[in-house]
């Protein structure tokens, strides 16, 4: 590996998410402890508006008035009475009243508040279930473990203030646990996003093609893998257009190579030609003639291979001259059928040409047309001179028309004319730029060759009817 395409380990992804995750446990005490001071001053808040609202606190005064019942042990009925008093001057909106072991009413603060003078048991035990939990508050503490009575407090539970629950603080710590997750979640989420963003455009630039087809390659920003990949894909890129670029530079030089060829095949042969007829003036053995009618076959085979190989290379190019216009095509095929009609019957074939007489309308170019027919019946005047039948006949079909042409020779490949099959390739090639479909069917028992308007109606197999 090169050292420019190194990467460290600070380079990578890896490297990244661990940053993030070192952030968020440098981060998340600092918040942690941000809603404790948060949660604290709140409470402070509530606190100090509660006590201004209300002054009183429920445990802290049943504390007191416990504390009270234990101080006044021992006490007489005169030192009872004197702290119940000093008490009720503390908390001048309670109400409290101290019951003698008898059941009777010592003294009730403030003074002349409605009280029962008498308390049995049963009176006592139904008082404290009904000031159980109800409003007012009541505290009952009793005197020297009961001997001496006990003591009651009263106040309005509207007074009182009541402190933070456990389940509070509780609340809290899951609050704060909650929070901590969030936090997590959120820094992975944006770390995560960064990454998808990135592959992303990566995907959208494979799919945005230039006019040939390649890709465009896409800006590295970072050395991590996701850059490594990208650096892959403009390396495949670069490949491509380079590929691409040779191709059609050796695209290029083949023609060239073949038009040259081409043209500096046909003077030759025209003066091959010339000698040739010149030679049919000369008195010849019988022998000579076919010997010179053979040579003079074979130049005009010659002729015609560099004929079709000029117009082949013309074709791929794109520059033979392409005319198109609508022409009645059932005319052309068979004037091009009657031309080569004295041919077929010198050869002692059989020509069946089942055309109609009404006209069928095609936008082609006339030359073209005129020689795909002729590149066609001069395949088979050439390899199907076996089977002696030709036909050719218009077919209509729910797709479309199709001119369909049948011979009954021993199939291509299999007929002792080779050839370099150039003739066929021009026709397909016609075809294609005229916006025809042709097809071949070929077996032992002969070839089926069909040329449609409607690309969709024939792909290759052609039945026989």
């Amino acid at each position: 590996m090169r050292r420019s395409e190194k990467m460290t380990f600070r380079q990578s992804l890896l490297f990244r998410y661990l940053v993030v995750m070192v952030l968020f446990f440098f981060l998340a005490p600092w918040v942690f402890l941000g809603f404790i001071q948060l949660w604290e001053k709140a409470g402070e808040r509530w606190t100090e508006q509660r006590q201004m609202e209300k002054p009183y606190e429920a445990g802290a005064l049943e504390d007191q008035w416990h504390q009270l019942a234990y101080d006044l042990s021992g006490r007489d009925a005169a030192g009872v009475i004197q702290a119940l008093e000093r008490m009720h001057d503390a908390i001048p909106e309670s109400v409290m009243f101290w019951i003698s072991p008898a059941g009777d009413l010592q003294a009730v603060f403030p003074k002349g508040h409605p009280v029962d003078e008498t308390w049995d048991a049963a009176e006592t035990v139904q008082f404290m279930k009904r000031s159980y939990g109800g409003d007012p508050f009541t505290v009952v503490a009793l005197l020297d473990d009961g001997d001496n009575g006990f003591i009651v407090l009263q106040i309005p539970r509207s007074l009182l203030t009541v402190s933070l629950p456990p389940y509070g603080y509780m609340l809290f710590n899951v609050l704060s646990l909650l929070l901590m997750l969030l936090l997590f979640v959120f820094f992975s989420w944006l770390f995560f996003f960064w990454i998808r963003r990135r592959l992303m455009r990566l995907r959208r630039a494979m799919e945005d093609v230039d006019e040939q087809g390649i890709p465009r390659a896409v800006p590295v920003k970072r050395p991590d893998e996701i850059g490594r990949l990208e650096q892959s894909f403009n390396a495949m890129v670069a490949q491509l257009r380079e590929g691409v670029r040779r191709q059609a530079e050796e695209e290029r030089l083949r023609r060239e190579l073949v038009a040259s060829l081409s043209h500096d095949l046909r003077t030759p042969l025209t003066a091959l030609r010339a000698q040739v007829y010149r030679l049919h003036e000369e008195p010849l053995s019988e022998e000579g003639r076919q010997t010179l009618a053979l040579i003079d076959q074979k130049v005009d085979h010659l002729a015609e291979m560099v004929e079709n190989l000029f117009s082949l290379n013309l074709l791929s190019a794109g520059k033979m001259p392409y005319r198109p216009k609508t022409a009645d095509v059932v005319r052309l095929v068979r004037e091009t059928v009657a031309f080569w009609y004295p041919s077929f019957e010198a050869e002692g074939f059989e020509v069946d040409v089942a055309l109609p007489d009404e006209p069928l309308f095609w936008e082609v170019d006339e030359q073209w047309f005129r020689r795909i027919w002729d590149n066609l019946l001069k395949n088979v005047l050439r390899h199907a001179k076996d089977g002696r039948m030709v036909s050719v006949a218009l077919e209509k079909r729910e797709e479309g028309e199709r001119f369909v042409l049948r011979d009954r020779g021993p199939g291509m490949g299999r007929s002792p004319q080779k050839g370099a099959g150039l003739g066929l390739a021009i026709v397909e090639l016609m075809s294609q730029g005229m916006g025809l479909h042709f097809s071949v069917t070929s077996t032992e028992d002969g070839t089926c060759c069909v040329l449609a308007r409607n690309r969709d109606a024939e792909q290759g197999q052609v039945r026989e009817g």
